[in-house]
């Protein structure tokens, strides 16, 4: 159960190492990520 506040999803613009860290530090967490990127990057 989430508290008041506190995040169930986030989202990551981010790519390469950083977003792998964040997603798996949220997975940790018990919460949910979606990343996101472009092609021209």
């Amino acid at each position: 159960m989430t508290q008041p506040g506190s995040f169930k999803k986030i989202f990551i613009a981010n790519r390469g190492e950083v977003a792998v860290r964040i997603a798996r530090a949220a997975a940790m967490l018990g919460i949910r990520s979606v990343a996101a990127f472009s092609r021209d990057d």
